[in-house]
């Protein structure tokens, strides 16, 4: 028989290489390593969306008005999935309601921090869905309240 020569460091290497390759529905270590992605992917996406929606946030006031908010919907194709009443049910969702703020722009704007709030239930429920997905659904939930109003 012909053993291999590598040593002892070399074979573990090797071996935690191909370890991490696989993807193991038991045991412990695949637990702890489905956990450790997940974590990683979780912030990803979230991160991910938030960035995206930053861009589309031209003057940085934490609200987007409603063609960043097309852009913002663009950037994911999901703004072929809707048509314009729909989106603009979701956009006036996502708008504030306060009677005590004079800015008139912010009032016509929709709120970066509430598309992420509904997103983060998004991804509460559904953590296995990829960003394009987790936006979509944000969309269908906001559009299924409107239209329940």
């Amino acid at each position: 028989k012909i053993y291999p020569n590598i040593t002892g460091d070399q074979c573990i290497e090797k071996v935690s290489q191909n370890m991490h390759k696989r993807n193991y529905s038991f045991g412990a270590s695949s637990t702890q390593s489905s956990i450790c992605t997940n974590v990683f992917n979780d912030n990803n996406i979230i991160n991910t969306i938030q960035e995206i929606l930053d861009i589309c946030d031209s003057d940085d006031n934490g609200y987007i008005d409603k063609e960043e908010f097309i852009d913002f919907l663009n950037e994911w194709n999901i703004d072929e999935k809707l048509n314009d009443n729909d989106i603009n049910l979701i956009f006036d969702q996502l708008m504030l309601e306060d009677d005590n703020d004079d800015d008139d722009d912010i009032n016509n704007e929709a709120s970066c921090d509430l598309f992420m709030h509904r997103l983060h239930q998004v991804h509460t429920d559904h953590p296995n869905y990829s960003a394009r997905r987790a936006v979509y659904r944000v969309c269908r939930r906001l559009l299924k309240v409107a239209t329940q109003k």
